[in-house]
């Protein structure tokens, strides 16, 4: 299973349980977790269009 998909069936456990510190703190870890994965040649566009 991929992090991204544990992270978000573990926030959605806790919401059920009632831990919203816990989702707090899962749902920032998943917002690093998205910000991490991005393809290089996009990374390669966004550099050359700073470039330009």
């Amino acid at each position: 299973m991929y992090k991204n998909t544990r992270l978000l069936w573990r926030m959605v456990l806790n919401a059920v349980a009632g831990n919203s510190a816990a989702v707090e703190r899962l749902y920032e870890e998943y917002e690093r977790a998205l910000r991490l994965h991005v393809p290089v040649q996009e990374l390669l566009e966004i550099k050359g269009q700073k470039i330009a």
